[in-house]
């Protein structure tokens, strides 16, 4: 079974050999996730060229909380779950229901990188936990008892450090947050600015950096 389908926003640009070569490939390659207004549905996916015609590469959806990841990998247990992500995809999503149902937001490629790592380490989780779940039914009840007791030590460590993780992400977002808000301070909206002391120092300190390229 082929592991793409047909694109849904189907904005990719392809450009001429010649133009590619001056100007770079723009839009050869487009990141998208979408969340379904209603349900608690999201989407997470690849649009690019391939032999000149737009498909689509379904990378992620989440139902609740069943979660279907795209696997790297050519054992038969990688492509049956890939078979079933496309084929769930195609019942799911068209680009009329894409347009008609879910919020559209468009990625770059660094963000889709980690929101797709993110989903992939989820999966990969849960799969594993499955098949150690049924590997210990099939051994003694005791075994069973400490191997469950082990197994949920590792879950929680493995919570832990999501949530470690989760907190320093979020760390960065805001001082990132705070950096630009910096940046985006102009004499136009530095009224909007409630502090009068900081407001006093900003504005000072433009009208040094002003006279500073003026005696340059």
């Amino acid at each position: 079974m082929k592991h793409y389908t047909q694109p849904l926003v189907n904005e990719v640009k392809q450009k001429k050999k010649i133009a590619a070569f001056f100007l770079g490939d723009w839009r050869r390659t487009c990141y998208y996730e979408a969340r379904h207004r209603e349900k608690d549905l999201y989407l997470l996916w690849i649009e690019g060229i391939h032999f000149g015609k737009v498909i689509c590469y379904p990378c992620i959806i989440r139902e609740m909380d069943q979660l279907y990841a795209f696997e790297n990998g050519n054992m038969s247990i990688n492509i049956e779950n890939n078979d079933k992500l496309v084929q769930l995809w195609n019942d799911i999503v068209d680009p009329d229901i894409l347009k008609r149902d879910f919020d559209l937001k468009t990625l770059e490629a660094k963000e889709f990188n980690a929101t797709f790592r993110k989903y992939q380490k989820q999966h990969l989780d849960a799969e594993i936990s499955k098949a150690m779940e049924a590997e210990i039914a099939g051994m003694e009840p005791e075994k069973q008892e400490e191997m469950r007791e082990k197994l949920e030590e590792a879950r929680a460590e493995d919570r832990a450090r999501a949530e470690e993780r989760a907190r320093k992400e979020a760390e960065k977002a805001a001082k990132k947050k705070k950096k630009q808000m910096e940046e985006d301070i102009t004499p136009e909206n530095l009224e909007e600015i409630e502090d009068e002391t900081l407001k006093q120092a900003l504005q000072s300190a433009r009208e040094q950096a002003v006279q500073e390229e003026q005696e340059q």
